[in-house]
């Protein structure tokens, strides 16, 4: 539960406010503001990372306390805990989601392949000089 957790709030989403941020400037007619499509891309990751983590860990927990505590073997304990499994693979399909509309929304701009900082260089016909 924990490096679910902290793998995509220490790494990923460094590397996703880094892509969003250059986006605009790398693209044509990104807005600057976000979109809405990004925005739910955003919100629909942090919840299924919440969602998957707070099932991971009450799992974990039902887990521990059914076999340890109660004295249940592995397989009843499973079977008792199965439905933190199931709104594991309900959380997990939001994000899935989330990371797919993300990713929609990164390539639907086209590149830019000229800065707006550079000055423009004009090309002369090679056939009007002659």
């Amino acid at each position: 539960m924990h490096g679910h957790a902290a793998f995509y709030g220490a790494y990923v989403m460094i590397v996703l406010a880094m892509i969003t941020y250059a986006a605009p400037s790398l693209t044509r007619n990104r807005p600057e503001s976000g979109s809405s499509l990004g925005y739910w891309a955003f919100w629909m990751q942090i919840t299924g990372m919440f969602g998957m983590t707070l099932s991971f860990a009450t799992a974990g927990i039902g887990q521990v306390y059914l076999e340890r505590i109660m004295g249940m073997g592995y397989l009843d304990a499973q079977l008792k805990i199965q439905v933190h499994f199931l709104m594991l693979i309900v959380t997990a399909s939001i994000f899935t989601i989330g990371v797919a509309l993300f990713i929609y929304d990164f390539f639907r701009y086209a590149p830019r392949f000229i800065s707006d900082d550079e000055p423009q260089l004009n090309v002369v016909d090679a056939r009007s000089n002659a």
